[in-house]
């Protein structure tokens, strides 16, 4: 299974949509701005309903210091992974990628995505960029409700938030 970033599908996106944190003073982890890059399953027809988040470091965003998988869908939805090996607890939830190399502060990054996804919001946005995704790989048009404000991308900066705060989207959760 190959995984690509939603940026290189949607690079309109990539400024306004890439989550990133800023870490000071951690206990752990050195002080730095680190992006959280979702990434899609390419195969066509599959339905894995899970991302996974290359976290990149701004001073050295060469290469991911760490992978996190990320399934947020019910048990029941990854089930049928049993039989190819995987658990429910490798694909359900935050975890550290398995197969993937870690840098030495994955397990401390991996907890700063916990709380990342804490934000529901956020969550939707993984969701919304999961459909988005699948449905560009798949050949077909997003549904409205998947594409942001109005029906339209979530380029339109300028739209109302949907948040139902009253501000521009590039204002608010933008």
């Amino acid at each position: 299974m190959e995984f690509m970033p939603f940026a290189h599908k949607f690079p309109e996106l990539r400024t306004a949509e890439t989550r990133w944190v800023m870490l000071c003073n951690d206990p752990v982890v050195p002080d730095d701005q680190y992006a959280f890059l979702d990434m899609y399953c390419t195969e066509p027809g599959c339905d894995c309903r899970r991302t996974l988040v290359h976290v990149l470091a701004r001073k050295d965003a060469r290469s991911p210091i760490a992978t996190i998988n990320f399934g947020w869908d019910c048990d029941a939805a990854y089930k049928r992974f049993t039989r190819l090996g995987f658990t429910a607890v490798e694909i359900k939830g935050p975890n550290l990628a398995i197969g993937f190399p870690q840098g030495p502060y994955a397990k401390d990054l991996l907890r700063v995505f916990e709380n990342l996804i804490q934000d529901s919001d956020y969550v939707e946005r993984i969701r919304r960029h999961y459909a988005m995704f699948k449905a560009a790989v798949d050949g077909r048009k997003p549904a409205p409700e998947d594409r942001g404000p109005g029906g339209g991308t979530w380029a339109k900066r300028n739209a109302p938030c949907p948040c139902g705060s009253g501000r521009k989207y590039k204002n608010c959760c933008g």
